[in-house]
């Protein structure tokens, strides 16, 4: 742990400190009374001025000179004679005990521990609120969740769970977000915001991963502030190093979190979608089918293997959402369908998994109903086939919600009594009746499906309709019946 210049000079505030000579890069791991001994460069000494000799050879370490020094050099804070040493002393250790122990705090946070954890120490110390942003301007993190009246940002943050398009066009227009940080973290004024921040990037192998926001609510921004920002964001760098999946996704952000976003049922604007999407030109027209693949447990390594290798094989994007790999398939003309779901069908085959894929949808911001259906049609799926089209078990979807006591409350009446005639005297006139209707009431295919004969299937026409006495040309009539022989399957 240490500790920048500033952060001490803002400590000694009450002892009226008086800096003659100060390095911008000064940063100390340790604070020690002045004695014969040699000096180290890591070291903040204290003692009376008359005691404090430049070192010999070069040093970057740091002075505290209660009085005047018997030499002037750099990096050396003087106090007024009257300063007991003692109480300057035991104040320092306090500030470096304090910022000792949120490292280790952070330290064990980021091993065991959550992001939101991280964001929840800093925020027990520095008392202001403050969030995790990913590189799409996703909320990782977010604490405490109070609010801020008349800071409207705030509010959207904590509504949505994601930068709203005015604060990031603010932070681009501002050079924010392309800010290289040299030393403490700055402190930004932006036009169009009440409130003073923090921002401090998050880099991975050199290139940016998320960045740490702070927003000055409840307490005046200071050095010491500034200070507890660089070093947390050292905890949530350290834990998404050792995160496979973070690994993954980043350089990829502001694609992966507006589709985790959309699959999840955040609303996202228009205008923000077509923004993320210029990562992806050739996104910008064609359709769109959501795969869903359950993995039974977060397994953030077989989620960057399975993503590298069907990214490679089909035009899609993959997302880690709830257990689960869900991939959004991208083809251009509806002739090229077929091949996607061939080629989806071989990567489940070949991983031994099994997936649903959803109806067609042609702009993402119905992804969240895809998901749905893509669930729903691996939850319905009769068969131990690797790939189910939701198409195939659309109309069995829309009879789970009906319950299978109500069964008969929802059928076609007619059709009722036809199943009991049929019981009552062994006929399978209602069998009849149903090929009839799937065939388009086309008495040669009915004739075909039964294996029977033209005549024989118009006598049983002829007594069904007897039985019924309803209107066959009524489409809606054909409809209940067919919808009816489902419902009346499900009480069984």
């Amino acid at each position: 742990m240490t500790i920048s210049l500033p952060v001490i000079i803002d400590a000694l505030g009450p002892f009226q400190p008086e800096v003659r000579q100060c390095s911008g890069d000064a940063n100390y791991g340790r604070v020690c009374l002045i004695l014969d001994e040699e000096r180290r460069n890591d070291t903040l000494y204290v003692g009376p001025g008359r005691s404090i000799v430049e070192p010999e050879g070069p040093g970057n370490c740091g002075f505290v000179s209660i009085g005047e020094p018997a030499a002037a050099f750099r990096n050396i804070v003087v106090l007024p004679d009257s300063c007991d040493l003692h109480e300057v002393f035991d104040c320092l250790q306090r500030v470096f005990l304090r910022f000792s122990e949120y490292e280790l705090d952070l330290t064990k946070a980021a091993i065991t521990g959550s992001y939101q954890e991280l964001i929840e120490i800093g925020h027990r110390f520095m008392a202001n609120p403050l969030f995790l942003l990913d590189s799409g301007y996703r909320v990782l993190a977010l604490a405490p969740d109070v609010d801020i009246p008349g800071d409207r940002e705030y509010d959207y943050i904590r509504r949505n769970g994601i930068s709203s398009p005015e604060l990031v066009k603010v932070l681009k227009d501002e050079g924010v977000l392309s800010m290289e940080t040299r030393g403490l973290p700055q402190i930004y004024s932006l036009p169009g915001f009440p409130r003073a921040s923090i921002w401090f990037n998050i880099y991975l192998d050199s290139r940016y991963a998320a960045r740490i926001v702070v927003i000055d609510a409840f307490k005046s921004f200071s050095p010491s502030d500034q200070q507890a920002a660089k070093t947390l964001v050292e905890a949530p760098e350290m834990k998404m190093s050792r995160d496979e999946a973070f690994r993954y996704i980043r350089g990829k952000g502001p694609v992966y979190n507006m589709l985790h976003d959309l699959i999840k049922g955040v609303h996202l604007d228009g205008s923000l979608i077509a923004d993320r999407l210029q990562y992806l030109p050739n996104w910008t027209k064609g359709f769109f089918r959501v795969l869903f693949v359950p993995l039974g447990s977060t397994d953030d390594q077989s989620f960057d293997y399975y993503a590298r290798v069907m990214e490679r094989k089909i035009d899609s994007r993959l997302v880690l959402f709830e257990n689960a790999l869900v991939a959004i398939i991208h083809y251009r003309r509806r002739d090229d369908f077929p091949a996607a779901r061939d080629a989806t069908a071989a990567f489940l085959s070949g991983n031994a998994l099994r997936g649903g894929l959803s109806n067609e949808l042609n702009g993402l911001a119905d992804l969240h109903d895809s998901y749905r259906q893509a669930v729903a049609a691996l939850e319905l799926a009769e068969s131990d086939d690797q790939l189910h089209l939701y198409e195939d078990y659309a109309v069995k979807h829309i009879l789970s919600f009906c319950s299978p006591e109500n069964g008969r409350l929802l059928s076609h009446p007619s059709l009722v009594r036809l199943k009991d005639f049929d019981n009552e005297n062994g006929t399978r006139l209602s069998e009849t009746l149903r090929t009839f209707l799937e065939n388009e009431r086309s008495l040669a295919g009915t004739s075909r499906a039964l294996h029977i004969h033209r005549n024989t299937l118009l006598y049983r026409i002829n007594k069904i309709a007897a039985i019924l006495d309803v209107d066959l040309d009524d489409p809606n009539t054909r409809l209940h019946f067919l919808l009816s022989e489902r419902l009346l399957k499900m009480e069984k």
